[in-house]
């Protein structure tokens, strides 16, 4: 063993050429062991107010020994602290002993130099070293006792550095959530994102949001939103890995972060946290009332669905968007690709009526939103034109088109739907009375047309009060006018003082529908007209304003179109089924996208909301 001025002229050196207290620290306990002939060493940190110790060096052992080596030797250590000056061990306690691990007895250690580190009579720390035959004498005591004041300075360093970087890190944590703040967010996805297209592996990001949070806030007081916010955070973190980032966007707002995650493999996390959520009980008026809250989550992709953070950012916000639009407490994942474009053909019955002028609006809303889709929009001149449509859906196989939207009206679109389906050309129905047999069809987008002819009836009869005489106009014979027609019948038919007293076929068409109806009015006196579409029933509403009668018979038509909505505000239509056109053109766009995606699955059958507009809800459309 060298003397005490040569083992501190080393660890001075030590001291000098490194950089880091924690190297250092390593590398003078290494010494230490080394210089006095010990098989082990430690090193420990005493932590005064958690009564602990937290190992900083072990030369000799592995992290678990050592941890298992320091525990054992509690009793010595206790002993150590209480007296402040240094303890040899001559002999391990055979209880003590007994306790170690194999690992540990097998090295045989039986002499024990336990040396404590004060500052000021407050306990810093803990040096013990561990020989298997000689004892330490008293000058191996003054040598390590020599250094003592360097091991008590770097302990400091790390102590300080180490509540440095708590503050530090403080900042980047939100004071009510405890996750992560914007700005720390932003930071390191930025590092992830660059790490990852360095490294070439894919990240996800959720973007979170709690429904009608402002609503729960405004009626039930800040505090308690305070503490549901707390609680969502809560189960953020839980379903978080260790090298995911949860952080709190803004408000109710939070992000989670999954490097090397696709999106496809981050919508069951998605969903095991909204159901999570949806299922926590939160306080209402009082402790015994309950209330649900629910969160919309959207996910996107880097680089499925983004190149850059900020498009990264504004997908998932998008797919936010989309989960909230679609009915809220669900989950988004972005439509966007960043890749190859989709040729998408939107082939109508025809472009004659409005209806269908609408439902290709609600298609560009998505398509302006999204990017990357091609828009191919044609149709026959007329409706029922069924050779039309078969050039029309041949041309586009010849020119190529990713996917094809239809309305048919009857089975004698089958030639065509089997055409496409040899071209491999996925197809997607739109508007559709019924389902047609043997058509293979990605999806179904609509509405039942024998329900929509049933909530005419159930307002007809509310408004007529149960009794009159109603005009029913009939489209083409087709399965669409006909389920609309026996919907509406089937619900009047409960009623025995309301009776439809003629049947007239106004052919879909405006001008057509006027004609028939002042026929009608020449030999019936009705109290109201039903039109199986808007344009008959803004031809029937024509006709009744020149015969004198507007504001006597209600007119009330079936689609929804923007035409329809303003004549209802003008007063010169009474009512119509809106069956929302625009928004089953965006469910449409949105169900193609998806349906081209092969990890996404898509439902068969996706129904179109349908609700009546009138004057007193007219305001809202």
């Amino acid at each position: 063993m060298p003397g005490a001025r040569k083992l501190q002229t080393e660890v001075e050196h030590l001291v000098l050429s490194t950089a880091h207290a924690a190297e250092a620290l390593r590398d003078i306990v290494g010494l230490l062991c080394k210089r006095t002939r010990s098989r082990v060493a430690l090193l420990a940190r005493w932590e005064d107010e958690a009564r602990c110790a937290t190992l900083l060096a072990h030369p000799g052992l592995s992290a678990p020994l050592a941890d298992k080596f320091c525990a054992a030797l509690a009793p010595y250590r206790a002993e150590c602290l209480r007296l402040g000056k240094p303890l040899t061990v001559a002999s391990i306690d055979k209880a003590v002993f007994a306790g170690l691990p194999d690992d540990l007895r097998a090295k045989k250690l039986g002499r024990l130099l336990v040396v404590p580190l004060h500052k000021v009579g407050k306990p810093l720390g803990l040096l013990v070293l561990a020989r298997h035959a000689a004892g330490f004498d008293a000058a191996t005591v003054r040598a390590i006792g020599s250094v003592r004041a360097s091991l008590v300075l770097l302990i400091e360093q790390i102590a300080h550095l180490e509540k440095i970087s708590a503050y530090s890190n403080f900042a980047n944590f939100d004071g009510l959530t405890g996750l992560y703040t914007h700005r720390y967010f932003q930071e390191a996805l930025a590092k992830e994102i660059a790490r990852a297209q360095r490294l070439g592996y894919p990240i996800s990001l959720m973007m979170i949001d709690i429904d009608r949070f402002k609503q729960y806030n405004d009626t039930f007081g800040h505090p308690q939103g305070d503490v549901a916010l707390k609680a969502i955070a809560a189960v953020l973190k839980k379903s978080s890995r260790s090298y995911d980032l949860a952080a709190r966007y803004g408000g109710e707002e939070m992000v989670l972060v999954l490097p090397q995650t696709l999106p496809h493999r981050a919508l069951p996390i998605a969903e095991r946290i909204r159901t999570t959520i949806a299922e926590l009980p939160f306080r209402g008026a009082t402790d015994a009332h309950r209330v649900q809250l629910t969160i919309s989550v959207g996910v996107a992709g880097l680089p499925a669905h983004a190149k850059s953070q900020s498009e990264l950012i504004e997908r998932a916000d998008q797919a936010l968007y989309l989960a909230k639009e679609e009915g809220r407490n669900r989950v988004g994942v972005s439509l966007v690709r960043s890749r190859k474009s989709i040729r998408f053909a939107y082939v109508p019955p025809a472009f004659t009526s409005s209806y269908y002028v609408d439902i290709l609006t609600g298609v560009r809303d998505v398509i302006d939103q999204l990017g990357g889709v091609e828009l191919i929009a044609r149709a026959p001149e007329k409706e029922s034109d069924h050779r039309g449509l078969a050039h029309i859906c041949r041309s586009l196989i010849r020119s190529g088109v990713d996917a094809v939207a239809l309305a048919p009206q009857s089975d004698s679109i089958l030639p065509v739907v089997r055409e496409l389906n040899r071209a491999r050309v996925p197809i997607f129905f739109f508007n559709v009375p019924r389902k047609i047999p043997d058509a293979q069809v990605v999806s179904y987008i609509g509405y039942r047309q024998i329900e929509a002819g049933r909530e005419v009836g159930r307002f007809l009869a509310r408004s007529l009060r149960g009794r009159g005489s109603i005009l029913v106009l009939k489209g083409l014979a087709d399965t669409s006018s006909q389920d609309r027609v026996a919907g509406f019948r089937a619900e009047i038919a409960r009623y025995p003082k309301l009776r439809v007293v003629a049947h007239r076929q106004g052919g879909w068409e405006r001008d057509k529908a006027r004609c028939v109806v002042e026929r009608v009015l020449e030999k019936h006196s009705l109290d109201a007209i039903f039109a199986v579409s808007d344009e008959m029933a803004l031809g029937a509403s024509d006709a009744v304003a020149a015969a004198g009668l507007g504001g006597e018979i209600f007119v009330v038509g079936l689609d929804g179109t923007r035409t329809a909505l303003q004549a209802i505000r003008e007063g010169a239509l009474t009512a119509t089924l809106n069956t929302n056109p625009r928004e089953m053109g965006r469910i449409l766009m949105r169900t193609v996208v998806r349906g081209l995606n092969r990890r996404e699955r898509v439902e068969p059958e996706i129904l179109s909301p349908i609700n009546i507009v009138d004057p007193e809800n007219v305001a809202n459309y």
